[in-house]
């Protein structure tokens, strides 16, 4: 009883405290509590929506960043091309001079009048001009000698001309009243109805062969010009003006070239090329790299043989086997499917990310592709020998049945030449290669040794004169070599030819600001618009792409 007394007292002081009073108190304390929680969760709403804001705001800005490095990189290119200089391999708009074709007489011999001669090569008495032989022109006005078809324009057809020259090494010999002189002329038609003259007439008047006199062309031809008719329509000849008694002889006559040279010697490659980092800070960005990639030194996918696929991938790092069945599948693959992007190439059977990785950076898609190269006939897109890596250039040889170590030791030594080296003991300037050979025999730029054949032929200490026909025949995208005969006697085209400039580059930046990255890629051509033909296509691509890691 006692028990449920004290329990009831409880109950009822427990009602008078509380009253309406309290209920209302506890409410507000529960109405309190509940607004600090929404009040909690819209300033934390609040802030994550400042943050995602902010975050936005350095995305934005990491993005225009990265396209201002774009920007930067095409004006590097434009730099390059409006720069127009032959002396500077490491200066902006270096360019080469190789000669082509020169006319060179076997023996003396007398010509009484025109003389057709075709496709004369290289003038290799000049790498031996104690003992020079020569046509001979009598005192005949209208005594002619021509070249046409040449071969050179094969290997360099996608190169920018600058500007061409005529180029004639002659003598006097015998008796007479007055020297001889020579009218240097071309004609674009195959036909001497309306020549062209080249400069003012030249009179000679030396008794000794010296070196070549050039004289520039007013209106430069083209590759165009120089390919119609399969080579017969553009010529050039020496044409005698008066019959005075001497006879003139003429122990070489070509074109000389002045072509843009893109080489990995010039700023736009050695301030922006790849692996190059930058880290410059811009406004509250950092441009972490900007790599200029020329697209031409690398293996373009829907061309390249399955050899030079096959031997790229061990040189990057993939397993033999693996690598043939790769390069099979890749060959099979573009039977159907061109490949538009190197992306692409993921879509091919047994690729994987790990192996797109590894030679990503080495294929390409976008290049010009020489559709006149000769053995076998075809079209093949070649590579470019003054800025090709290491792996590019070793996978051009390997297929080649070299000795062992020979590919890398070409490869090294091709990588020396046109990037020079500097110690303390030896300095040794950047030497671009210009040509597949050149019969200019002028002291650098453009001279015989930095064409790539003469600078074969002093490699001796290890390859084999067999070796250096195979490496010369797979290279050279024409169909005679230097002796007029129809090849290097070396084999036919395993892998690819070289080129000695670009025409297409790409541009990847790549930029921070605090934890925002962006990263843009353009491809371009050299005149620094944004379309790039693509021949097999049939249609210009306007590229840009943002990629996202």
């Amino acid at each position: 009883m006692w028990f449920t007394t004290i329990q009831t007292a409880l109950m009822n002081m427990k009602k008078i405290l509380i009253g309406e009073r309290g209920v209302s108190l506890l409410t507000a304390i529960m109405l309190l509590l509940l607004l600090s929680v929404l009040g909690l969760a819209v300033v934390s709403l609040v802030m994550v929506e400042s943050q995602i804001s902010v975050n936005q705001l350095y995305s934005l800005q990491a993005f225009s960043l990265a396209e201002a490095g774009i920007e930067r990189g095409i004006r590097a290119i434009r730099d390059d091309t409006i720069a127009i200089q032959f002396d500077d391999p490491t200066a902006a708009g270096y360019c080469v001079t190789p000669s082509l074709d020169g006319y060179s007489a076997y023996s003396a011999g007398e010509l009484n009048g025109s003389n057709y001669e075709m496709t004369l090569f290289y003038g290799t008495t000049l790498a031996n001009s104690s003992t020079p032989s020569y046509c001979t022109l009598n005192a005949t006005i209208g005594a002619d000698v021509q070249v046409y078809d040449f071969q050179q324009r094969y290997n360099l057809r996608g190169t920018p001309i600058i500007g061409m020259e005529i180029g004639i090494r002659a003598i006097k010999s015998g008796t007479g009243t007055a020297d001889p002189i020579v009218q240097l002329q071309y004609t674009l038609n195959g036909s001497w109805t309306s020549p062209t003259n080249v400069g003012s007439p030249i009179t000679v008047s030396a008794t000794s062969f010296g070196a070549p006199v050039f004289t520039t062309m007013s209106v430069t031809p083209t590759w165009n010009d120089l390919m119609a008719a399969g080579g017969s329509n553009f010529r050039i000849r020496a044409y005698r003006n008066n019959a005075e008694g001497y006879y003139l002889e003429i122990d070489y006559l070509c074109i000389r070239v002045m072509l843009k040279a893109d080489s990995s010697a010039e700023p736009w490659f050695t301030t922006f090329g790849t692996p190059i980092t930058w880290n410059i800070a811009l406004g509250n960005g950092v441009v972490e790299s900007l790599p200029i990639d020329d697209e031409a030194g690398k293996v373009h996918l829907n061309y390249a043989t399955q050899s030079l696929l096959r031997y790229l991938m061990v040189e990057c790092g993939i397993a033999d086997a693996t690598a043939n069945t790769l390069a099979t599948n890749i060959v099979t693959y573009r039977g159907s499917n061109w490949f538009d992007s190197i992306e692409e190439v993921m879509q091919v059977t047994g690729m994987t990310s790990t192996y797109y990785d590894l030679i990503k950076n080495y294929i390409t898609v976008y290049p010009w592709v020489n559709t006149n190269v000769q053995i076998p006939t075809g079209s093949r897109a070649p590579i470019n020998i003054n800025t090709a890596p290491l792996q590019v250039l070793k996978a051009v040889f390997d297929p080649l049945a070299l000795e062992v170590g020979d590919a890398a030791s070409l490869a090294s030594a091709i990588i020396t030449q046109r990037t020079g080296t500097a110690d303390c003991i030896v300095v040794v300037p950047p030497n671009p290669f210009s040509s597949m050979i050149s019969s200019n025999p002028g002291v650098n730029p453009g001279d015989s040794s930095s064409s790539f054949a003469r600078f074969l032929d002093t490699q001796t200490s290890y390859l084999t004169a067999a070796e250096i026909d195979a490496i010369k025949e797979n290279c050279d995208a024409s169909y005679y070599n230097e002796t007029q005969t129809s090849s290097w006697t070396g084999g036919s085209v395993t892998t690819t030819e070289f080129c000695y400039s670009s025409n297409v580059y790409s541009v990847t930046a790549k930029c921070k600001v605090e934890n925002s990255y962006r990263q843009v890629k353009r491809v371009f051509t050299d005149t620094g618009t944004f379309d790039v033909p693509i021949p097999s296509w049939g249609t210009t691509l306007n590229y840009w792409r943002e990629i996202v890691p």
